[in-house]
């Protein structure tokens, strides 16, 4: 008789659990939203730059390798004038670790800066090549996946988001990934609101890899 009474609360207490209806938490939602309608225009820009100084300082701090100056340059006391003629002037070859760190710190101490997505990119295209024959003196992991991926945090609607989809494809095909190559391309393609130039350059792309895989179809 007990088992009986005890069975007929549970099926009660389940079938009350199912008939409830099932409300997902804000936050949940709320994340769902950004990532189905990401914000464009200068707000949405304004705050994914945020977004992007706040993980990247995480993410070099975690991952700093021994020796490295970063914290030094940093802290150090430089105006966003400053630390951009510090770059300027490293922008070259026998001074590319400096101008890879000092850009770093940039865009970490700088998210308001109206070049903040042309430097990203920028950084992630010499960090690219860099790492293709260096090993990086700034973090003891290669760097660039991690900013090709801050790139694409930028919004859809930004010109440097859509360079770094193509950084991206071209790494791939340098490395013989034709297929994650194509992969992304096809993506930006399905994007709204292509303007010309963007479709006919997926188009061009699209036409490369299928040339030196062959495919002449």
């Amino acid at each position: 008789m007990k088992l009986t009474i005890l069975l007929f609360f549970i099926c009660t207490f389940l079938d009350t659990i199912k008939a409830a209806p099932q409300n997902t938490p804000p936050s949940v939602n709320k994340a769902i939203e950004t990532l189905l309608n990401p914000q464009k225009g200068p707000s949405g820009l304004q705050k994914s730059c945020i977004k992007i100084s706040r993980e990247l300082k995480s993410f070099i701090l975690k991952n700093l390798k021994r020796g490295s100056s970063f914290n030094e340059v940093l802290i150090a006391d430089q105006s966003e004038l400053e630390l951009n003629e510090f770059i300027r002037n490293y922008d070259k070859q026998q001074n590319i670790d400096s101008f890879i760190l000092h850009s770093v710190v940039f865009l970490i101490k700088f998210p308001q800066s109206k070049t903040y997505a042309e430097r990203l990119w920028k950084l992630a295209a010499i960090v690219e090549m860099h790492e293709r024959r260096f090993e990086n003196k700034l973090i003891n992991k290669p760097f660039f996946p991690s900013l090709i991926n801050a790139c694409s945090l930028l919004p859809p609607d930004n010109t440097f988001n859509i360079e770094g989809r193509f950084l991206a494809a071209r790494h791939f095909g340098e490395n013989g990934e034709t297929g994650k190559q194509e992969q992304i391309i096809r993506e930006v393609l399905k994007r709204d609101g292509l303007n010309p130039e963007v479709y006919f350059t997926c188009l061009r792309e699209l036409g490369t890899i299928k040339e030196s895989t062959g495919n002449f179809d």
